[in-house]
């Protein structure tokens, strides 16, 4: 099975080439803890390179000598992605316990309508905290091919917590995140002002 979902992820990934004229729309499941996948930390990292991959080539197909790397890469703006990709490589090199948890968000792409697969917009990094019943979510690592007019963030929020629900007597918990990344405080605190 393991062996399956590595497969897909891999085919999704190298199938989601940097197009962002033509971005594709998604849409959240039913019961948006379907949307979460359980990833290997070996998972993680290789989506996480592929992306990285994809803004190198991206970014040398920008520039006019093809040759070298652009000196303004990290001026990028998918800077973010680059950093975040770093930081979890780090933190995978030293969190490889039962407590350490890989996800990666993959909800259903609904357009074009012919394409039906799905592909890898997020990666999750959370710790296990069997002592006070809490998931921590440590980090997300975003797609370079994820917008927000695609599916917005939200329902990712919406999804980690509907997964936490599954474990008995468990809570999530964004603290730790909302301390080291303030784009998804500020963003989810947004949303939730708008919904009430």
């Amino acid at each position: 099975m393991l062996k399956i979902v590595t497969i897909l992820i891999l085919l999704s990934v190298s199938n989601a080439i940097i197009n962002r004229n033509n971005l594709r729309r998604y849409r959240e499941n039913l019961i948006p803890s379907k949307d979460i996948v359980r990833i290997t930390h070996s998972q993680a990292s290789l989506i996480s390179k592929s992306w990285l991959e994809n803004i190198l080539i991206e970014s040398t197909s920008q520039n006019e000598n093809k040759d070298k790397i652009p000196s303004k890469l990290f001026e990028l703006q998918d800077a973010h992605i680059v950093s975040g990709i770093n930081q979890l490589e780090n933190y995978i090199n030293y969190h490889r316990s039962e407590k350490d948890i890989y996800l990666s968000w993959m909800p259903l792409s609904t357009k074009p309508k012919n394409i039906k697969n799905k592909t890898s917009l997020f990666l999750i990094v959370a710790e296990l905290d069997n002592i006070n019943k809490k998931i921590i979510i440590k980090q997300l690592v975003q797609s370079p091919l994820w917008n927000p007019s695609q599916i917005p963030s939200y329902k990712l929020k919406n999804a980690l917590i509907d997964f936490t629900n599954q474990f008995e007597s468990t809570e999530i918990d964004l603290n730790y995140l909302y301390e080291h990344d303030l784009r998804y405080k500020l963003s989810w605190s947004i949303w939730n002002l708008e919904m009430e």
